[in-house]
């Protein structure tokens, strides 16, 4: 064993007040071996939910005596010590923090181009809805005996599908419905009636 004076223990203060083992070595007599615990903090699992796990590792360096120098001084200088060593474990945390971040970007980007996608199909979607509705005014079909003759006409004379129901009516010598109604008739008109009034029409427009 060594003396006393070549190896001796001695007390330093640690930056929680607690004191812990300096040992002195015959190679560096002006030097101490400090000895002190690190933490070290592991994110296990992802989210904001992920666990945490704390574990504490030793740490040493040898510096200098501390002779002669006031308690909190030395407190200071120990603790800028012990976060220059904690600083590689912090840096590290930085990265995992750069990295989850960038994850975050991503997937917030993919959901922002999928959410442009369904505005972007939904607004078609509203086109070829009103489009149809658009469609529907002006294909108006009757569900009285006209409107039957008028769709049984339509399919045997080429080009009267591409005219409104009202040209359909004109073109097979039968008036619109609507225009009866809007004046307050009825719907039932014998044939012979109808060329009458188509006759009085022709009538009118040649008069014009």
């Amino acid at each position: 064993m060594f003396s006393r004076s070549i190896f001796a223990p001695s007390e330093v203060l640690t930056n929680k007040g607690r004191s812990c083992l300096v040992w002195c070595f015959p190679p560096h007599p002006r030097k101490v071996l400090v000895k002190f615990m690190v933490r070290e903090r592991r994110k296990i699992g992802g989210g904001k939910e992920g666990r945490r796990e704390e574990e504490r590792k030793e740490g040493r360096i040898l510096k200098k005596k501390q002779k002669g120098k006031g308690k909190r001084k030395r407190k200071r200088k120990f603790s800028k010590i012990k976060r220059k060593i904690g600083g590689e474990e912090e840096g590290r945390r930085e990265e995992e923090r750069k990295e989850g971040r960038k994850d975050f970007e991503k997937e917030r980007e993919r959901k922002k181009k999928e959410k442009e996608k369904l505005t972007k199909l939904k607004g078609e979607k509203e086109v070829q809805k009103e489009g149809r509705r658009e469609g529907k005014k002006e294909d108006w079909r009757g569900g009285g005996k006209e409107g039957i003759v008028q769709r049984r006409g339509t399919e045997r004379i080429r080009g009267l599908e591409d005219k409104i129901y009202d040209e359909r009516l004109q073109e097979l010598g039968i008036y619109s419905l609507r225009e009866e109604k809007d004046q307050g008739r009825g719907s039932s008109y014998s044939p012979k009636h109808l060329k009458a009034r188509q006759e009085a029409a022709d009538g009118r427009i040649k008069a014009t």
